[in-house]
């Protein structure tokens, strides 16, 4: 974040596949603080892998700096735990399932602000899906993180049945963007699969448009840009390298398209940390004569420069205008991020725009963002429809409608007169 920053001082100083419906009721419970800036004490990465038939691993991460630290003989600790509940999505054959509570050892006040690892092993027979509860609590304040994952047991092809690691590391990628030019360890788990079939992506998506203007996302193209075929080492492993930005899809059986993707992104990402990182989200706020301008100016930076000061009146409000507006693009991309990156995303754009939901309303199938007070009429609720996406399950459509217009011109024209909503 620093090294944007500075680079703003610098500045200032000078898809494709079909949604699915959904019938399930949202949820009652709000979940606008999970893309709220107000952090959960504890924010967990938690990753999934299928061991076996019937065993499942559980792995987390979490920052220790929001922890609780209190006197412990000659030491300030903090102490966690975590509770792993699973629960089958197919009540009618639903199998015994118990809690599991994982004890992490105290963690001295010395490693704050470092990253707390933790893994369990859990029963999940084969044959059912599954939603797995993860409630991780500080123990010192009674404040406590809950994610709900779901954990998939049908098809060999899921994608919880891979495992990605760093070259010589330990530690599983617990997200599904990784480093270019990086070698990675791929295990697939008890299938005992000798060979794995990689197909390449190198595509380039559109912006979206507004959330009032209809349009037909264009078929993907199956057809690979490059492809391969990784085998297994001595260790039953296979090793392989992000050579190109693009995204990999990995399968065991080519007879379907599910499977495990890797997004290889630039090595900033999801930061903004240069003139381009700036220049593309940024098309959001201008016309297209505008961003014509832009792009056939000489010195880039000191165009977005203009334009920034312009609309703010001096140059403190501009910083603090293009600080707001890409502090929401990378947010952006490290919440909405799947074949494409988060800015570029339906939720990314009315994110970015609108900024944080007041209300979130959800399912597995379903968001709904509620600006505004609930049932008031004058309020703003967009929904999002899960794509039923081979490569992700972070992909959602805008439902998209034309009582939108009057907002969206009314937001854009906030930014372009230095104001933040």
């Amino acid at each position: 974040m620093n090294r944007r920053l500075n680079f703003l001082g610098l500045l200032c100083a000078g898809l494709f596949l079909q949604a699915c419906s959904s019938s399930n009721e949202l949820s009652t419970a709000d979940s606008s603080g999970f893309y709220g800036s107000d952090q959960l004490q504890i924010e967990p990465d938690i990753k999934i892998y299928h061991l076996s038939a019937d065993s499942t691993i559980v792995y987390l991460k979490f920052d220790t700096e929001n922890l609780l630290y209190v006197k412990d003989g000659d030491q300030y600790r903090a102490s966690v735990i975590v509770e792993i509940e699973p629960t089958s999505r197919l009540s009618e054959t639903a199998p015994s399932l118990e809690k599991k509570t994982v004890s992490i050892p105290p963690i001295p006040e010395a490693k704050k602000g470092n990253t707390a690892l933790a893994s369990a092993t859990i029963y999940l027979p084969k044959g059912n899906d599954y939603k797995v509860a993860i409630d991780i609590l500080d123990e010192s304040n009674g404040k406590s993180a809950e994610k709900l994952i779901l954990a998939e047991k049908n098809e060999k092809s899921d994608r919880e049945n891979f495992l990605i690691l760093e070259a010589g590391d330990s530690i599983p990628e617990f997200g599904d963007r990784i480093k270019p030019q990086t070698t990675y360890s791929l295990e697939v788990n008890s299938l005992n699969t000798d060979r794995v079939f990689v197909n390449y992506y190198n595509r380039s998506f559109p912006l979206p448009p507004p959330p009032f203007a209809y349009y037909e996302p264009k078929p993907f193209n199956y057809s690979p840009d490059d492809q391969f075929t990784l085998e297994s080492d001595d260790s039953g492993r296979f090793q392989f390298t992000s050579a190109k930005e693009g995204f990999y899809h990995f399968r065991v059986d080519t007879t379907v398209k599910e499977g495990f993707t890797l997004f290889v992104s630039s090595d900033e990402f999801p930061e903004v940390q240069n003139v381009q990182n700036m220049i593309d989200p940024f098309r959001y706020l201008v016309s297209g004569k505008e961003y014509k301008q832009l792009l056939e100016a000489p010195e880039l930076k000191n165009e977005i420069e203009k334009f920034w000061i312009n609309w703010a009146g001096d140059r403190t409000r501009a910083r603090d205008n293009i600080e707001a507006y890409y502090n929401r693009v990378e947010k952006a991309n490290r919440l909405f991020s799947s074949h494409l990156e988060g800015w570029k995303s339906d939720r990314g754009l009315i994110f970015i725009i609108y900024g944080e939901p007041d209300k979130v309303y959800k399912n597995e199938e379903l968001e709904s963002w509620i600006y505004g007070e609930e049932r008031n009429p004058l309020s703003i609720n967009f929904r999002f429809i899960k794509v039923d996406n081979p490569f992700t399950e972070n992909d959602f459509r805008l439902s998209r409608e034309d009582y939108y217009k009057p907002s969206w011109y009314r937001y854009i024209e906030a930014w372009r007169n230095g104001r933040i909503y």
